[in-house]
């Protein structure tokens, strides 16, 4: 019976870790973005150019890692305010190194399916966005 369960234990460890990246990074990643002056205006475009987010500094923004099977997400963040020249940032994804965790443990169904998938084989590389204006 002990074999058993350890067997059961073991095939369901292998199972549940078998996309790394998703289930320990997600499919989205948090970015923190200030500026100064503070409460400049952000608008943030994705790979497509479509608006996925505007607001105010300071803010906190959660964004999609992948853009479709097997593709990373860019964005281009936009800081603006009166009387100061407008900075662009781009954010650019990586292999996020929880996407070889499919390796170690067996998990090909993770590492050719649902990390791919769910874009959580990427993860950009700086999540801190603080950037200062130059006046005009």
């Amino acid at each position: 019976m002990r074999k058993r369960s350890k067997l059961a234990a073991i095939v369901a460890a292998a199972l549940l870790l078998q996309s790394c990246a998703t289930i320990f990074t997600g499919s989205r990643q948090k970015f923190t973005i200030a500026s100064t002056p503070n409460e400049a205006k952000i608008s943030i475009t994705n790979i497509d150019q479509k608006e996925v987010f505007t607001g105010v500094t300071p803010a906190i923004v959660k964004l999609k890692k992948g853009a479709g099977f097997f593709y990373k997400n860019e964005y281009l963040v936009k800081l603006s305010a009166d009387g100061y020249e407008e900075k662009t940032v781009p954010i650019k994804f990586g292999i996020n190194g929880w996407y070889f965790g499919n390796i170690l443990i067996g998990g090909a169904i993770g590492m050719v399916i649902v990390d791919p998938a769910t874009g959580g084989m990427w993860k950009a590389r700086k999540s801190d966005i603080n950037e200062e204006l130059k006046k005009k």
